[in-house]
């Protein structure tokens, strides 16, 4: 991994799985603070030049795989967007993960008015 890779890793965090946008996918969380981030194939994207962010109406649900309520995810004020490693992205929020373990990451279908490549959500510590 280069330098720019490093640098990008401490900024974003290291990936502890991916969910499909929209749909659902179970992924393994340790206990503790995790980062909720949208991101897409970059595409030779910059943040500057193309991109349009979090799409508007984007909804996320995360709650334990064994059953429970949803938990709370803290959205940032302000934009934390990168690109990078073949993808661009931005925070959606943060999350309190309880108790280590799998949860089920839910996001309805909604509309974006323009075109995605490859959406996901990824789970950074």
């Amino acid at each position: 991994m280069g330098l720019f890779g490093k640098l990008l890793g401490n900024l974003v965090g290291k990936t502890l799985g991916e969910t499909p946008v929209p749909g659902e996918g179970k992924v393994q969380l340790p206990r503790g603070t995790v980062k909720v981030n949208y991101e897409e194939k970059r595409m030779g994207r910059s943040v500057e030049d193309s991109w349009s962010g979090i799409p508007e109406g984007l909804e996320i649900t995360l709650r334990p795989a064994g059953g429970g309520d949803p938990l709370p995810i803290d959205r940032p004020r302000g934009t934390n967007e990168y690109a990078g490693g073949g993808r661009i992205g931005s925070r959606y929020g943060d999350v309190q993960i309880p108790v280590a373990g799998e949860y089920v990451a839910t996001v309805a279908a909604f509309e974006a008015g323009y075109e995605l490549f490859e959406p996901h959500l990824s789970f950074k510590s």
